[in-house]
């Protein structure tokens, strides 16, 4: 995961993606908080690349989206639960929980979204992490 400005991607962050090259990114975002400049920003830094977005009507309908797409290429034994209020946590378990290629499921401050509780309910899942 590599954090960008809105309107730009900081020199740090295009050397990154340059050591990477990869051949496909995924956005998290609409067009309002990733704008078509930067998209075009990282079209100049590696040709060809295909880009993906994912962006819903709201941050857990999008962490839900992410979570399937997850699920769909690997296989899901644990899952990580962050509030949304707390990014700090969200941000530091990121990199964990994509190294093991298990899902984040972001919450309101007090309750498990309901389509979120029933796609969750048939996965065998053996660890949950707060």
């Amino acid at each position: 995961m590599l954090l960008i400005n809105k309107d730009n991607i900081p020199i740090q962050i295009k050397n990154e993606i340059i050591k990477i090259n990869p051949k496909k990114i995924i956005l998290i975002g609409k067009d309002h908080t990733i704008p078509q400049k930067v998209v075009d920003e990282i079209k100049s830094i590696i040709l060809n690349i295909k880009i993906d977005r994912i962006g819903e009507n709201s941050i857990y309908e999008t962490s839900y989206i992410i979570d399937q797409k997850i699920h769909d290429e690997n296989n899901i034994e644990e899952i990580y639960i962050g509030n949304v209020y707390d990014e700090d946590d969200l941000l530091s378990i990121a990199p964990v929980a994509g190294n093991k290629k298990q899902p984040i499921v972001i919450t309101q401050e007090d309750k498990l979204d309901e389509k979120m509780c029933t796609w969750l309910s048939d996965k065998n899942i053996k660890n949950v992490y707060f």
